[in-house]
């Protein structure tokens, strides 16, 4: 099989791909979140267009997505004012002070809940007002990859969600803090909520 890597769960084979396509388009939600760590944050947004945008909208807050994930993804066109579930590498979210190219229609802001200094980055947890993303796959996760024992599992009836992010080590945020979070949104994934299929092609 050479570089290629198979995905199985339950028996069953999910995708057979190199790392780099595993890590970059994941069939499911289940291969998504099964490559990567920390792992990739999952959470329940809504589709919406506006002034020629897609928006990707999270609890109160909107993100719009960027340009090249439309393009890339002629299905979202379907998705427009549905629910789907974002998946966001915590690579692709940085301390906002130190992304000035990231413009604020790309940015969250959270509570910070944990700080992890490792001396070449931050592992930064932080609570946003957005319902987790339960679908049975990432229930299934959860209980094959298991939390990391710092904050606890999301649950039934949660208004927030816990995401990872991948900070910098010049970042100066804080436990308690309200903090403004920069996406990539050219890196997000986005899953079918009710297949946990990816939206692609």
């Amino acid at each position: 099989m050479g570089d290629r890597v198979a995905v199985m769960r339950k028996g069953e084979l999910q995708q057979v791909a190199p790392p780099q396509e595993l890590y970059e388009r994941p069939v499911n939600l289940f291969v998504a979140g099964f490559i990567g760590s920390p792992a990739m944050n999952l959470v329940e947004a809504t589709i919406e267009r506006a002034n020629g945008k897609v928006k990707a909208k999270i609890g109160s807050q909107e993100l719009t997505l960027d340009d090249a994930v439309v393009t890339a993804r002629p299905k979202l066109e379907d998705y427009s004012g549905r629910q789907v579930v974002m998946g966001i590498r915590p690579e692709s979210l940085e301390d906002a002070t130190l992304a000035p190219d990231i413009p604020a229609d790309r940015h969250v802001k959270g509570v910070l809940v944990l700080r992890e200094p490792l001396g070449s980055e931050i592992i930064a947890h932080f609570e946003v007002d957005a319902p987790p993303a339960l679908t049975e796959d990432v229930r299934e996760l959860a209980r094959d990859v298991g939390s990391e024992g710092t904050v606890q599992a999301p649950s039934e009836g949660d208004t927030k969600t816990t995401l990872v992010g991948r900070f910098g080590p010049r970042s100066r945020v804080k436990s308690g803090d309200t903090i403004d979070v920069a996406v990539d949104t050219s890196a997000v994934h986005l899953f079918d909520l009710e297949s946990g299929s990816g939206i692609y092609d």
